[in-house]
């Protein structure tokens, strides 16, 4: 056995940050082989002349000030409330993550992980809480194979299979261990190849292809192993990381890069969109700059993107803006209430972000105000659809579908509120179903899902 290494360089927004794609083949030294990398190396050679003008660049330092609010009814022509059914075997603690699975929902908490139907009708749990053969410990991330019709829970150094009714198949090997990579976050994304996202100062890779085996297909290097990124842990937990979405297609991006990649058909990456934040993305020189341990530090306007969500027409994004005090524009349009997240002695906010891939416009979200005290500033669309709570979603389960979860008590609490009572959506009937189903939860209820169908 030997390795094959291919290298490809894209050239990202800033001129000085030139992006390699690493691509690692481990195989016998056969003849066809060979022609199969030969081939490869064609391939990628091609793909490297992908022009810069080809990629979408959505300009975040150019519209750093370009605030407003949003409406639902701007990107969405659907809302639909699926109330999960509460017994005593069906209890949720919060949803942590979301898959559709044919004619069921799967959600799960951090310990336990179950099926509802389409009207939220309870079906089964899928797997169990502990140490033994098909158990877990821990949910980290939950995928569903549509083909196999198979539930995949990530959990420490573990990815289980299970059917769709929640009974034990098998666990899939994985390479590396607990002690290798601070975060072990493994998907299914088609039959028997799964990608391991991890984030970790100590290791080769940030994102890696596997079989069924736990042979590692191809990896993605880790850009960011340079000690001097990790001296201050305070830091590092929440800003270097990477992220993966899954819509349309699946997208990948470190903390610390500024483009977007989709994984192809040949598990290699091709540049998405370039994000161009300029001098609000010089974090990795901060960082290296902290002495160890500073929690004094203050942040001076800095941007990085947490998560982002794609469908044919837009791209969602949810951004942390460091050191911009209570006001990053000076118009004033988003207030940082006390108990807001603080970190490193400056202010820490979530932003909500809409890109337009069709007319490339850009604009930040002002957050949503007159809420309950625990929906203070929440990021996200106005709903004037049906007056109801902000939206912003946590998971994507279709590519023209969104969709976020709502705590019963946070439903009750906000029909009560004035926002409510004073909106004027562009369904009033719509409204009035939404006061009659938040009447009709118990305070402890299991949560509400909220969908949100795009045009």
């Amino acid at each position: 056995m030997f390795d094959v290494v291919v290298f490809l360089t894209f050239k990202p927004s800033n001129p000085n940050e030139c992006m390699p794609i690493f691509i690692k083949f481990t195989t016998k030294p056969t003849p066809m082989r060979y022609l199969v990398i030969l081939l490869v190396l064609f391939a990628t050679a091609c793909k490297s002349g992908i022009q810069h003008s080809d990629i979408p660049v959505i300009d975040i330092e150019k519209n750093i000030n370009n605030f407003r609010f949003v409406n639902l009814s701007e990107i969405a022509e659907d809302v639909k409330y699926i109330p999960l059914e509460t017994k005593s075997n069906s209890l949720l603690r919060g949803i942590s993550g979301l898959v559709v699975a044919g004619d069921r929902f799967i959600v799960h908490d951090f310990i336990s992980c179950k099926a509802f139907d389409v009207k939220g009708r309870y079906i089964c749990e899928i797997g169990n809480k502990g140490r033994g053969p098909g158990e877990y410990q821990l949910i980290n991330k939950l995928s569903f194979n549509e083909n196999e019709q198979k539930v995949y829970i990530s959990s420490f150094t573990q990815l289980l299979e299970y059917t769709s009714e929640g009974a034990f198949i098998k666990e899939i090997p994985l390479p590396f261990g607990i002690n290798e990579h601070t975060k072990n976050d493994y998907i299914s994304i088609r039959n028997n190849i799964f990608c391991g996202l991890f984030e970790n100062p100590n290791t080769e890779s940030s994102l890696v292809f596997i079989n069924e085996k736990g042979e590692i297909i191809s990896d993605y290097p880790n850009r960011f192993n340079d000690p001097e990124l990790w001296r201050t842990v305070p830091l590092n937990l929440i800003l270097i990381g990477t992220e993966l979405a899954v819509g349309e297609r699946i997208l990948f991006k470190s903390y610390l890069n500024d483009t977007v990649y989709s994984v192809n058909n040949e598990l290699m990456l091709d540049p998405a969109y370039l994000l161009n934040s300029g001098k609000l993305n010089e974090i990795r020189a901060i960082l290296k700059s902290i002495p160890d341990n500073d929690l004094s530090y203050q942040f001076d306007k800095q941007i990085t993107i947490r998560n982002f969500f794609e469908s044919h027409q837009y791209v969602l994004l949810e951004c942390v803006f460091w050191g911009f005090g209570t006001e990053p524009k000076p118009s004033g349009n988003i207030t940082v209430p006390p108990g807001w997240i603080s970190n490193m002695g400056g202010q820490t906010q979530l932003v909500s972000a809409l890109y337009d891939r069709q007319t490339q416009s850009l604009f930040f979200m002002k957050k949503v105000r007159g809420l309950p005290q625990g929906m203070y500033g929440m990021p996200g669309f106005v709903n004037d659809i049906d007056g109801g709570v902000p939206f912003w979603p946590t998971a994507q389960p279709y590519g023209n579908k969104l969709v976020c979860s709502i705590n019963a008590y946070e439903l009750k609490e906000y029909v009560q509120s004035d926002a409510f009572k004073n909106s004027k959506p562009k369904y009033p009937e719509k409204k009035k179903a939404l006061k009659e189903l938040a009447d009709s939860l118990g305070w402890e209820d299991n949560p509400v899902l909220m969908l949100v169908t795009l045009k």
